[in-house]
């Protein structure tokens, strides 16, 4: 399901795309936008921007099409309409939201939430024309952007930017950056065979060729965007061979800004402009960056002078580590275990791709990237770490160990051989996107003979075949899949290839069980759409709450699904599961819609059989009105049931943001034998004790920042203590003793009759928390960043009456 912003970005999208479709003006989906429409169908589902591109002619086309056809509260900035813009990056803008990056902050440009169009320009086949483009580009972006130095990625214009800087001054900002311009983008698109993205941060260059017309269509959302005509060669030039496999969550992040859909973005800056002044930070930052051209030389050179001494050390800690292990080593090869050589190599591999050493092709490694330092180990060493990598599918490392040996004339014979199988491998992979699986299977068919332990050549063999036709190939499929598997049992891919063997159409509802087996063994995300689609073919399959709730961990926008699970849940009668619906629907209210009220009551009559109560228990949840809350307070008193009373009571309070006087009320509900309210209880219970055991790890991993200096370091033992003890006393005050919080735990059948908490202290508490093994997150903070959760617990924060502000404890 899309994120507001998403759905504002796709809305700025289409308004774009009609521009471009109705003046005839090509465009690409680019960078993450274009994995996002290629590997989930829409936006990468964490990502909160949007990155299209256009080649020279087009991109001047689009501009002079701008000035004459923008719709209403949208603009159009860029260096062509105006020299004080301070970007080189495009932006298509709405005027009346806010997405306030911190470069933002001191400059007058629009603000607004915007899509990033970025221009291509020609470059000849010439190395040189390249470096010399690279020195351009980036001087003109220092000299337009004041808060950030792009120089320094490249160690380039040391001096020119002074120089530069006292031009403008002479001559002016527009005849300077004219006449670089003029430099720049004076190559005509016919006598180049290359393209370079016009940016300061990775001006990055690609093959003219895998652009072609740009007539590809690929769906977005649901609208069809143009895409390069080889998309699989761009996103392996851009982001590699793994492209399609979803990252890990520690590298699933986003852009910093101040955003709104609401508040005009000039709200926002002249909120800030209160504490700063634009003109003066714009000439601090102008100074420090004079001073920052002028010692980055010598800077980088002590930095790799540093990294070049860790490295030697390094170098020699793994030299003997592995003459130390030759034997073992050898064996290992020999008898083509990779994963277990993966392992052998692991700490070698984590270090030697280290932004520090072999750099990143991205907007903050790219200086080393492009001055990568080698680990030295022995060359026979060296040849099996290459192969381990391109045997374990990690083709790109591979590739990238071979070149950087081959740069610094380090590069073995094996390694050059090994190298023209990966551009062997490339090729087939290019030839299976086009469609040419026969070039694809002759390549594929040498590739395996030379290489029978890489899986991802197996891979390529079997996607290969299975094009061609799996009833002429069936049985070479088969031995490949096995093949495979013995390698890799839990491979979700292999799994996946070998259900679509006994696929026969008719048996694909019985086999979707395992698919989505396969789905969890994979990070693939093409993989993961095609068992998509096989789900949604026989969601009428989905029969009972677990199997329509194994659905839907895949299916997660799928409406349906998530109606079902609820419709099933209530029909099965169980209490402790109906309960959990109410933390359901409230995840899954947006994809509910209209239906979102119709669920909480149906949920509430399955848990309070009496109407007035249930309907009551509806109407608080679904409140979102503080003045209402105490109409609804008022209709409390006339519940009957003594503990149903207290328990609706405490739910009001708990809205209101009141945790302390909600929790007192849970306590004494906490005496009914009422099942559904015992339920109901625990998990409010579970709740506080993983809120106790979060604020617990909060304090003793505290840190505290000078208010004078900004330094950060740990807190002292009194300034733990302090936190500890305001915190504790506040949580434990609605108990009052042990005694009453052993008894309200065992009540609702979290500790045991025998489990006894004698005292409210510290101790006791997290000894209460490490017997239940109660799950918390851990994270490190500050001492400023307690105060709202200190504030929170006493109570709501808001003034303005028509705002709810929950209390801290989920269902």
């Amino acid at each position: 399901m899309l994120t507001d912003k998403q759905k504002h970005l796709y809305l700025l999208f289409k308004e774009v795309d009609k521009i471009c479709k109705e003046n005839n003006i090509d465009y690409q989906l680019a960078g993450g936008t274009l994995i996002g429409a290629v590997r989930h169908r829409g936006f990468i589902p964490w990502d909160d921007d949007m990155d299209i591109t256009m080649t020279r002619n087009n991109w001047e086309k689009f501009v002079e099409v701008c000035k004459t056809q923008l719709p209403d509260d949208r603009i159009l900035e860029c260096q062509e309409l105006n020299h004080d813009f301070h970007n080189v990056i495009a932006r298509y803008t709405d005027k009346t939201t806010s997405a306030v990056h911190s470069t933002q902050v001191i400059a007058n440009d629009t603000a607004g939430d915007m899509i990033d169009i970025i221009c291509y320009d020609y470059l000849p086949n010439d190395g040189k024309a390249w470096k010399k483009y690279t020195k351009d580009i980036t001087l003109y972006s220092d000299l337009i952007n004041p808060c950030i130095v792009y120089s320094y990625r490249f160690c380039a214009n040391q001096f020119r930017y002074g120089f530069y800087r006292l031009k403008m001054r002479l001559f002016g900002r527009d005849k300077v950056l004219d006449k670089l311009e003029k430099r720049m983008f004076s190559y005509k698109e016919e006598d180049c065979p290359y393209l370079v993205l016009r940016w300061g941060g990775t001006p990055l260059l690609f093959r003219k060729e895998i652009f072609g017309e740009s007539k590809n269509q690929v769906l977005f959302v649901d609208t069809m965007g143009q895409a390069p005509d080889f998309i699989n060669d761009y996103l392996v030039e851009h982001y590699e061979d793994e492209w399609m496999f979803v990252p890990p969550a520690t590298e699933q992040g986003g852009h910093n800004s101040i955003y709104s859909l609401d508040l005009d973005y000039e709200v926002i800056r002249n909120e800030i402009n209160h504490f700063i002044s634009p003109q003066e930070e714009t000439k601090k930052f102008l100074r420090k960056k004079s001073v920052a051209m002028q010692i980055m030389a010598p800077w980088l050179l002590l930095k790799n002078l540093n990294i070049l001494a860790t490295g030697r050390a390094k170098s020699k800690h793994f030299t003997n580590y592995f003459e130390s292990n030759r034997n073992l080593i050898n064996e290992v090869y020999n008898n083509k275990d990779f994963a277990r050589l993966d392992e052998i190599f692991s700490e070698f591999i984590s270090l030697q791709f280290d932004k520090d050493y072999f750099g990143r092709d991205d907007y903050d490694n790219v200086y080393k990237y492009r001055h990568p330092i080698i680990i030295s180990i022995p060359n026979d060493i060296a040849d099996k770490v290459v192969y381990t990598l391109f045997n374990r599918n990690k083709i790109s490392k591979a590739f990238r160990m071979i070149t950087v040996y081959e740069n610094k004339n380090k590069a073995t014979e094996f390694m050059l051989n090994l190298k023209k199988d990966i551009l062997s491998f490339r090729e087939a992979v290019h030839n299976v996107s086009i469609g040419d699986y026969t070039t694809a299977h002759k390549q594929t068919y040498a590739l395996v003979k030379h290489h029978p332990y890489s899986i991802g050549i197996i891979k390529l063999k079997i996607i290969t075949l299975m094009k061609m036709g799996s009833n002429d190939n069936g049985q070479e499929i088969a031995d490949l899949i096995e093949k495979g598997l013995k390698l890799y049992p839990n491979d979700g891919e292999l799994m996946k290839y070998r259900l679509d063997l006994e696929n026969t159409g008719d048996n694909e509802e019985e086999l979707v069980p395992q698919y989505i087996n396969a789905y969890h063994n994979t990070l693939n995300g093409l993989v993961h759409l095609e068992i998509e689609d096989i789900l949604l073919r026989h969601l009428d399959c989905f029969d009972t709450p677990k199997k329509v709730k194994d659905a839907f961990e895949i299916l997660r926008d799928n409406s349906i699904l998530c109606e079902k699970f609820v419709d099933l849940t209530i029909q099965k009668g169980n209490a402790k599961d109906i309960s959990s619906l109410l933390k359901f629907t409230k995840d899954n209210q947006e994809l509910l819609g209209e239906y979102y009220a119709v669920y909480a009551e149906k949920i509430c009559r399955s848990l309070a059989k009496d109407e007035s109560t249930s309907s009551l228990m509806a109407k608080i949840r679904l409140c979102n009105d503080y003045a209402e809350l105490d109409e609804l307070k008022k209709e409390a008193e006339s519940i009957k049931d003594e503990f149903w009373k207290s328990y609706l009571q405490g739910e009001i309070q708990y809205k209101k943001g009141n945790t302390q006087e909600a929790v007192s009320k849970y306590i004494h509900t906490s005496n009914t034998t009422d099942e559904s309210l015992l339920t109901l209880l625990n998990k409010k219970f579970n709740a506080q004790l993983r809120f106790l055991k979060e604020q617990l790890a909060y304090a003793e991993n505290l840190k505290h920042i000078s208010v004078e200096t900004g330094e950060e370091k740990p807190a002292t033992t009194e300034q733990k203590e302090k936190v500890l003890w305001d915190f504790i006393g506040k949580w434990t005050a609605p108990f009052k003793t042990g005694e009453a919080l052993t008894k309200a735990l065992q009540n609702v059948g979290i500790i045991d009759k025998n489990t006894v908490i004698s005292s409210l202290d510290y101790k006791s508490l997290e000894n209460l928390l490490n017997k239940l093994n109660i799950p918390g997150n851990i994270e490190i903070i500050s001492l400023k960043e307690l105060d709202p959760l200190k504030n929170k617990v006493d109570g709501p924060l808001h003034n303005d009456k028509d705002l709810i502000e929950e209390g801290d404890f989920d269902e």
